[in-house]
């Protein structure tokens, strides 16, 4: 009898714990679910757009760092930055196959310069320049940069700083904030424009990693 006794309890006390564990898993995947978009939003449809950054002088895993950072930071409601990249030689490609809005491309530029505690590491330099061009419907935009090749850098002296630099393609400079998302024209251009140093036509047979 008493052991009868003795093994029920056991049994009880086993159940109970089962249970536990069960309901901490489900509210640890709620959790996860809610910080993470569900995979029904993610797009489905590629749209074409000429959205490019050029990365240089920095490892693969730093890279994959800063690139997750800032996804897991935007994505939370939503699939709203879906980059991929491409090694090509001596370089990192990231292109953006379902877009990204301008204000949102920007900030991406200016985040792999300005990583948080992943660029006070000493070997953290990355060489950063993008280019796309300036449409009607994005944030920002000024109208004399309407539908202009433009690319976007930060000089090695301002990585930290909030603050990126754009030229177009006919070399008018601006300045821009990104914090409080405003853009200035300047003088002259701090750095002149260059063209893309890589045939992007080759890049769509090359092995790629896409981050979500």
């Amino acid at each position: 009898m008493l052991l009868n006794l003795t093994m029920l309890f056991s049994w009880i006390i086993i159940m109970v714990i089962l249970i536990f564990r069960n309901s901490f898993k489900k509210a640890v995947s709620d959790i996860e679910n809610k910080q993470s978009p569900g995979k029904k939003t993610e797009p489905q449809l590629l749209s074409t757009n000429d959205k490019i950054v050029i990365v240089k002088h920095i490892e693969f895993n730093y890279l994959t760092q800063a690139i997750i950072q800032f996804c897991k930071l935007y994505n939370q409601e939503g699939f709203i930055v879906l980059p991929r990249v491409v090694k090509e030689n001596y370089l990192f490609v990231i292109t953006f196959p379902y877009n990204i809005e301008f204000d949102k491309f920007c900030c991406f530029v200016n985040h792999l310069g300005n990583a948080g505690e992943l660029s006070n590491k000493p070997d953290y330099r990355p060489y950063v320049k993008a280019w796309c061009t300036i449409q009607t419907t994005d944030p920002l935009f000024i109208n004399e940069m309407t539908n202009k090749k433009v690319m976007l850098f930060f000089p090695e002296s301002e990585m930290k700083i909030d603050r990126m630099y754009l030229t177009t393609y006919d070399n008018q400079g601006y300045k821009m904030n990104i914090s409080q998302g405003n853009i200035l024209n300047i003088p002259d251009p701090v750095i002149r424009y260059e063209n893309i140093p890589i045939e992007i036509n080759l890049l769509k047979h090359k092995n790629f990693v896409d981050f979500i």
